[in-house]
């Protein structure tokens, strides 16, 4: 239960951090990469952001592991799995 909120507390605040830097850099790019005409800067910031956010997503699937095996644990099937979410209030 501990590891959870910490892990809960980070994401929230790494979160915060991302949509800062957001907020804070793109209307500068937007002005800078635009050079006057904001539509075309608003269409190359947010695909950069674009491509950004979907590198990560993909880093993020490639590279995070799920352990759930304990010592003297057991693997479980799909079927069991799904089954258990109708018994498990969390």
């Amino acid at each position: 239960m501990n590891e959870r909120t910490v892990l809960a507390t980070w994401r929230k605040f790494l979160a915060f951090l991302g949509a800062t830097i957001v907020s804070a850099t793109a209307l500068s790019m937007v002005h800078y990469i635009g050079k006057g005409d904001e539509v075309l800067g608003f269409r190359v910031v947010m695909g950069v952001f674009g491509v950004i956010g979907t590198l990560c997503f993909f880093l993020t699937f490639a590279l995070g592991r799920e352990n759930n095996l304990q010592e003297g644990g057991k693997s479980v099937s799909l079927k069991e799995a799904v089954g258990s979410l109708a018994v498990n209030t969390p």
